[in-house]
């Protein structure tokens, strides 16, 4: 990544995969300092002009996410 290229984030969480389906994307994030069962959060994303809509967002273990993103 770019040092002028800002981190993609989402509310306290950085997204750190997403992958297109359509016009929306599913994104994984991560919140290092979340408690460890809300460390990471897969959404739904559609992506407007002016902002990012994130919808049905469930949070997952470490060893969830990576699962998650497996199936991806």
């Amino acid at each position: 990544m770019d040092i002028d290229q800002e981190k993609r984030m989402a509310g306290d969480y950085e997204i750190i995969h997403a992958l297109h389906i359509g016009d929306r994307e599913i994104v994984l994030g991560e919140n290092p300092s979340a408690p460890e069962d809300e460390r990471y959060v897969c959404a739904f994303c559609q992506q407007h002009e002016i902002f990012a809509n994130y919808t049905e967002a469930v949070s997952y273990t470490h060893l969830r996410a990576h699962e998650t993103v497996l199936d991806l």
